[in-house]
């Protein structure tokens, strides 16, 4: 190698380093309380979870059904674009016949229950989802923006699904941060299915790290089931994460998806997942 090319490789590393750092400086301006609630304009995201949910294998000698964890992952990126807003798209493989059918990619998708899992299919992916979000309204305490999911029937025997929404973030500067709003999903079935459900996360920061509850109310209609036709859901957890360099999220949840409806023989704890992973945020 000539003097020439070692010159030109040393320039191109400091100038690779010089954006690097640049990059992680702008974002650790931005604390993870602190973050809007849709990607600024070029500004791009990727998610990596592992998800750990529940499902029933059997039947006990006492009658009782019997559950086992199935694993599954999920994988999801977005970049904020020009009048569009946020623009994201995720999927996920599980892993055999226990992740499919705990559909455990959802306890890997951190701090995001509003997967719509009554048309996420059942096959070793996830069915894709496409979503748009935007901003509406921004002041210093709290956000308002409207989204929407579109999930793709990609899986056999699955049904188109969306899901409008309306984020709401609350802004308590440098003390708290709380994740709400309401959604609706739809699974377009032969009979309709849906359900309102509202979010309450509370993040408290200490340090680079945060953690708090994870929090929800969720009506299910679910016309033809075995579950019936309408309940209600109660979600309860705890979930916290450490930001690494100001731009990479160290993630871990665990909770119930439903503490108080339980039909049948089961128990609420048999509605228990757990997920963890890590975000990357740039800039």
């Amino acid at each position: 190698m000539n003097r020439r090319h070692i010159l030109g490789s040393l320039f191109g590393s400091f100038l690779t380093l010089a954006a690097f750092t640049s990059v992680a400086k702008n974002a650790a301006a931005e604390p993870w309380i602190d973050r809007p609630v849709s990607l600024p304009t070029l500004h791009v995201s990727a998610d990596f979870g592992l998800g750990f949910g529940q499902y029933v294998n059997g039947v006990n000698s006492d009658r009782s059904t019997s559950h086992s964890f199935g694993t599954g992952s999920n994988m999801e990126a977005a970049v904020g674009l020009p009048i569009l807003g946020e623009v994201g798209v995720r999927t996920g493989p599980r892993f055999g016949d226990g992740g499919k059918a705990a559909q455990a990619d959802v306890y890997g998708r951190l701090f995001d229950p509003e997967t719509n899992v009554t048309s996420n299919g059942g096959d070793t992916f996830a069915n894709p989802e496409i979503y748009l979000r935007g901003t509406l309204l921004s002041l210093e305490v709290v956000e308002i923006g409207i989204e929407t999911r579109f999930t793709i029937p990609a899986a056999n025997n699955s049904k188109f699904g969306w899901t409008p929404g309306v984020p709401v973030r609350v802004h308590i500067p440098h003390i708290a941060r709380l994740d709400t709003g309401v959604y609706v999903p739809f699974t377009f079935a032969d009979s309709t299915i849906y359900a309102f459900d509202i979010p309450a996360d509370l993040w408290f920061p200490f340090g680079d790290a945060f953690f708090g509850p994870i929090l929800g109310f969720r009506f299910n209609h679910l016309p033809n089931t075995a579950d019936g036709d309408n309940h209600a859901d109660i979600r309860l957890g705890v979930g916290g994460g450490y930001t690494v360099g100001g731009f990479i999220d160290l993630k871990a949840q665990i909770y119930a998806a439903s503490i108080n409806h339980n039909p049948g023989d089961q128990s609420w704890t048999n509605t228990i997942g757990m997920g963890f992973g890590v975000g990357i945020r740039i800039p």
